[in-house]
């Protein structure tokens, strides 16, 4: 899948499986470390403006209810020396007929510590 989108994109690098690719941590929005460390060692693009896209697992019995892909999205952060869910990575899992963002109240990286509440 990697590859596929590899040829729409401006890619500088292209990392394998089992290479961390993101180069920092990565943060919960309450400030602890993710437990997923293995996911980010998925195979990932750097794109030319210091975007990051990982592909996490594919499924081949993929439906309207079941995944076929995820796909990370890492945002140039040079300043830093983490990434925070929600805030410089994004997941969004592929559907047969739609692409729905991770860290919805349903999602499998919604964070019960989150305050979603404005004021």
């Amino acid at each position: 899948m990697k590859s596929l989108f590899a040829k729409q994109l401006k890619v500088v690098k292209s990392c394998d499986a089992g290479v961390n690719c993101l180069g920092k941590l990565v943060y919960k929005l309450d400030g602890n470390i993710t437990s997923r460390e293995g996911v980010y060692k998925d195979p990932t693009l750097i794109l030319a403006d210091g975007t990051r896209l990982f592909f996490g697992w594919t499924m081949s019995n993929c439906s309207n209810t079941q995944e076929c892909l995820v796909v990370g999205v890492a945002l140039p952060n040079s300043t830093k020396d983490r990434y925070v869910l929600g805030k410089d990575i994004f997941y969004f899992d592929i559907y047969k007929d739609k692409i729905v963002p991770e860290g919805n109240t349903r999602g499998k990286l919604s964070d019960s510590s989150c305050n979603t509440s404005f004021g």
